[in-house]
């Protein structure tokens, strides 16, 4: 993940060589950009014509081509280029022979610069960036249409533009860019009074009016909309609503939550032609998605890349090659990330590990009954164990048994559960001193807790655990992580899922599934990015890959969920992907019932509302 910063300042002497002050923006920011991106950083200034001073910066993670390319990149044309993103598909094919800084900008090049828009209207894949056509004096800058990466904005006290990847509490009045399409400035003006956007065409008017209404600077909504790389959302459920009956006719007896009790069910429901066509073409899906994001990648974990560097630069020999972890799967043992780790283990190397990342949060301390501890003494459960008892959380249970399932069907495989234990000081001591400043601009209850349970989990940081044997303290190496964020929204895991259908029926239903991937952006993944990135890793979304989105989009609600009485929590919710898990022989996790991260690592009070500002902030 790299970091990405810009600074416009007017240029008060109004001559072409105006004088630089010190940026304390970028002071303030540098160490958190330079987590984001630990193998580069370079910094450029320039002048802008007569009317303003830019200042870019820019932090490298090394994930594709054969080596590091600088950012900000310059071209022979001097523009200027800051990209945070990875080309998985689209017409700017890559092939990963240069990096994709190196494309975008070539891509950039070879056009007149009003068709910058247009080509990353046709890229698949997640991004942010910032982009000066030195020629036509313009700043392009934005998202990708599911905003997967993070940018920020404010305008600081001058009447300048500050935008990047991270902010900090306390520095300027930062807010996360809308997701809703590509922005321009015209530095050709003398003041940034207006900025112009090109929305995405599946984003609706009153959306687009909506969410540019509480930018930071005013915006200027252009007539030109951009192709989304998504289908319509919701678009084809809009056309002959009328609920299917089928699967309620031949099951109307209550299902009874149980592995056993659901096996009938499973089996059933793959034998349905239409079905099974459904959880084939998923299941491609979810495999091509999963396969591009686990093999883009240089080869190297985090500790043999700083040796490779240091063997090229001191003695210009070849590095070995590396046969470390380096894939880590946020791993809570569910539905969602089980399935992540078996279609990974097709294309991860076989004789490389793959890091299962489980984490837990000390429980609370209570005064236990006399005669329980009276009863452990006698039988000699030492200190170790009454550890272990601290965390054993709910994700912990699920974790081990999933991973155990694992072990089962993919034996050849290593697999690392590593077990992150968090103390409630060590909680404080770090949400304090950094995870705040990475959460803001949010600033809720469940921004925290979800926020902290992320930093710690791909940290890394934590214990491996021997089949009778003493723990072993582990730091896992990975530079790519693979989480299931996305599955919940896509396929009806919240139980508002539930409660819309039973209200409203099955157009409820689909306005809420709708409602839920429209606002992902701005509830989920900009604050998971910055999280994540902190700690010089890629976080990578195969539920949110573009071509799957858009087929799971496609389907009418009952294809993807199924939340009638007569399939409870464990069935209904996220019907579609349970089948594509038990098609896949992953029984156990297929009949687990969805539990919210921050309750299942147990790092949240439940008697706190998570719409509540967090006073811990």
């Amino acid at each position: 993940m790299c970091g990405i910063y810009c600074c416009l300042k007017c240029n008060k002497f109004g001559e072409s060589t105006g004088l630089f002050c010190e940026d304390t923006v970028l002071l303030r920011l540098k160490e958190y950009l330079k987590h984001r991106g630990p193998d580069a950083f370079s910094e450029y200034k320039i002048n802008v014509g007569c009317r303003w001073l830019a200042n870019f910066a820019g932090s490298v993670l090394w994930m594709q081509g054969p080596d590091v390319t600088m950012q900000p990149l310059i071209d022979d044309e001097y523009n200027i280029l800051l990209w945070n993103g990875d080309i998985f598909n689209g017409s700017v094919v890559n092939h990963r022979k240069i990096s994709d800084t190196l494309k975008i900008s070539q891509s950039f090049s070879h056009i007149n610069g009003n068709e910058i828009p247009v080509i990353l209207s046709s890229i698949r894949g997640p991004y942010a960036f910032i982009y000066l056509d030195i020629k036509m004096q313009h700043l392009y800058f934005g998202r990708d249409r599911l905003g997967r990466h993070s940018l920020l904005w404010s305008s600081d006290c001058e009447g300048g533009l500050v935008l990047t990847s991270v902010g900090k509490r306390n520095v300027l009045d930062f807010k996360e860019i809308p997701a809703i399409g590509i922005f321009m400035v015209d530095m050709n003006s003398s003041d940034l009074e207006t900025i112009t956007l090109y929305p995405w065409s599946d984003i609706s008017a009153e959306t687009v009016s909506n969410m540019v209404g509480e930018s930071v600077l005013k915006v200027e909504i252009s007539s030109e909309t951009l192709q989304s790389p998504i289908t319509m959302l919701g678009e084809s459920s809009r056309k002959g609503l009328v609920e299917s009956e089928y699967l309620l006719s031949q099951y109307y007896t209550e299902v009874v939550m149980g592995i056993h009790d659901i096996t009938d069910v499973m089996e059933d429901l793959q034998a349905d032609t239409n079905i099974k066509k459904s959880v084939q073409k998923l299941i491609s899906l979810l495999r091509d998605a999963v396969r591009v994001r686990v093999q883009t990648h240089p080869g190297f974990c985090k500790e043999c890349l700083l040796c490779a560097k240091h063997m090229d630069m001191e003695t210009h020999i070849n590095p070995k090659p590396c046969h470390h972890s380096k894939i880590g799967i946020l791993f809570s043992g569910g539905l969602d990330s089980t399935i992540l780790a078996a279609l990974a283990d097709e294309f991860v190397p076989h004789d490389e590990p793959i890091d299962l990342l489980n984490v837990a949060f000390e429980r609370e301390k209570k005064e236990g009954d006399p005669k329980k501890k009276q009863s452990r003494k006698k039988k000699h459960l030492d200190f170790s164990q009454d550890e272990e008892d601290k965390y054993l959380v709910p994700d912990r249970i699920t974790g081990k048994k999933a991973s155990d399932e694992l072990k089962k069907l993919y034996p050849n495989r290593q697999w690392n559960f590593v077990q992150i234990d968090v103390t409630q000081e060590e909680l404080i001591r770090e949400r304090d001193r950094i995870i705040s400043d990475l959460i803001c601009p949010l600033n809720t209850v469940l921004d925290e807790s979800l926020g902290c349970a992320l930093w710690f989990a791909s940290r890394g940081k934590g214990y491996l655990v021997q089949a009778n044997g003493p723990r072993i303290h582990y730091s896992s190496p990975t530079r790519v992580l693979v989480l299931g964020m996305g599955a919940d929204e896509l396929f009806g895991g919240y139980r508002r899922h539930r409660t819309a259908l039973n209200l409203e029926g099955w157009n409820g239903l689909r306005n809420e599934l709708q409602l839920d991937l429209s606002r992902i952006s701005t509830r989920n993944l900009g604050r998971d990015n910055r999280i994540i990135s902190d700690h010089g890793c890629q976080g990578r979304l195969p539920y949110l890959d573009e071509s799957l989105v858009s087929y799971v989009s496609s389907l009418q609600p009952w294809e993807r969920c199924y939340p009638k009485p007569a399939f409870p929590p464990g069935v209904g919710d996220k019907l579609l992907l349970r089948l594509v898990a038990w098609k896949l022989g992953l029984h156990y996790a297929a009949g687990l019932p969805k539990r919210a991260f921050q309750f299942g690592s147990r790092i949240a009070n439940s008697k706190e509302r998570a719409s509540d500002v967090s006073s811990r902030l």
